[in-house]
């Protein structure tokens, strides 16, 4: 399960991410600004797809971050050990062993940057970037206002399968 403790401290606002233990069942995740489309991977490549196939492409085991236990990781159902991790700012599908590929597919969540309400989640390496789409490809990509019109950051919502 993970939670969310949202509170306030002398006039600030902070928002502190518990990871009591992650659902047990897999999670898909659909993107804010293409509804009914899913974080899956397709070919190695990490893609932005409403139809896949097979489903369990857009499956995910949520766990701990590989190189920051305050992160989370995304592990592939049907590719145990193979991991969504950024490369030259591209998503892919990769089984990682060293201290690159772990930080590669460590991530933050934050706050969704269209919607607060939702999930954004932020880079471990590359500081202000997150996961970001076009209508069907991944990247992480640095938010500002430029980049924000033209490859809008993706927020996401857990939803169980």
């Amino acid at each position: 399960m993970i939670k969310y403790i949202k509170f306030i401290e002398k006039g600030l606002f902070f928002c502190c991410l518990l990871l009591l233990s992650f659902p047990a069942a897999p999670v898909t995740w659909e993107s804010y600004n293409y509804p009914t489309s899913y974080i899956c991977h397709m070919d190695s490549t990490g893609q932005l797809l409403a139809n896949v196939s097979p489903p369990e492409n857009r499956q995910w085991n949520m766990v701990s971050g590989l190189a920051d236990p305050n992160g989370i990781s995304f592990e592939s159902v049907n590719n145990p050990g193979m991991y969504l991790r950024h490369y030259n700012y591209k998503l892919r599908l990769e089984s990682v062993s060293d201290s690159i590929g772990y930080e590669d597919a460590t991530f933050f969540m934050r706050d969704g940057l269209a919607d607060s309400s939702w999930t954004s989640f932020e880079s471990y390496t590359i500081s202000r970037t997150t996961i970001s789409a076009t209508k069907t490809a991944c990247c992480v990509s640095i938010r500002s206002p430029r980049t924000w019109r033209s490859r809008t950051p993706l927020s996401v919502r857990l939803m169980k399968i």
